[in-house]
């Protein structure tokens, strides 16, 4: 039922949001009100078709029905598309986003656009939560564990933090814990739960470290190249 309902909205939303491009490029509708509504339903077009994939790929994921396209990237080849895409909105909250990888990093061993997704939905996270004035920081650093070298990546923000009985059950889907920051939308319960999915799948971990009033940090584990190790 999950699966029909989803394809079933998936059309007409294509549709919808094709429609609003061609206003945007054929008819450069692109000043104005009629172009600021224009680019504000095309852009919330284009998030809510997200997040009717991001179902979709939950429910593969979790039925291991996902065959992952794995390649060896740049790391910063990943995270750089999606600040691009999350900068202007951390802007117009006046909230810092800032990018520190390690420099040497060697290259990732992943599926682009499930990682790709995931960054976003721990940015978008991130954004929903932390105040005017505050900062956002992507780390990644090379780590050693037991079986070989990993990544470790981090993405840090200075909200409110997460209550320590709720650390794991914010993974869980449909789960929502504290709500946004005033004038922020609220979320689906299901963003988390695709980064776990999505880390597990790339034969990972990850989890959150946070402490009330001084802001969370969700770190996850990225297998690396190990020949082109720097």
């Amino acid at each position: 039922m999950t699966g029909m309902l989803i394809h079933d909205l998936q059309g007409p939303l294509a549709a919808v949001i094709s429609s609003l491009e061609i206003l945007h490029d054929d008819y450069q509708v692109d000043s104005g009100t009629p172009g600021e509504l224009v680019r504000i339903g095309l852009g919330s077009g284009r998030k809510l078709l997200g997040r009717i994939e991001s179902l979709l790929r939950i429910r593969q994921l979790e039925e291991k029905q996902v065959p992952l396209d794995l390649r060896t990237v740049p790391l910063h080849q990943v995270v750089q598309p999606v600040v691009q895409e999350y900068r202007p909105t951390a802007t117009a909250a006046n909230i810092a986003l800032e990018v520190n990888l390690v420099a040497g990093l060697p290259p990732v061993v992943v599926d682009e656009e499930i990682v790709g997704r995931l960054f976003g939905n721990l940015l978008d996270n991130a954004l929903k939560y932390t105040p005017a004035g505050g900062r956002i920081e992507i780390r990644a650093s090379l780590e050693s564990g037991t079986n070989g070298p990993y990544t470790l990546c981090a993405v840090a923000d200075s909200g409110p933090g997460i209550a320590a009985e709720s650390q794991e059950a914010i993974f869980e889907k449909f789960y929502r814990g504290t709500k946004p920051e005033p004038g922020r939308r609220g979320g689906t319960g299901i963003g988390l739960t695709y980064c776990r999915l999505a880390v597990e799948a790339h034969g990972g971990r990850i989890w959150v470290e946070s402490q009330m009033g001084q802001g969370s940090t969700f770190y996850f584990t990225l297998p690396v190249d190990i020949d082109q190790q720097a």
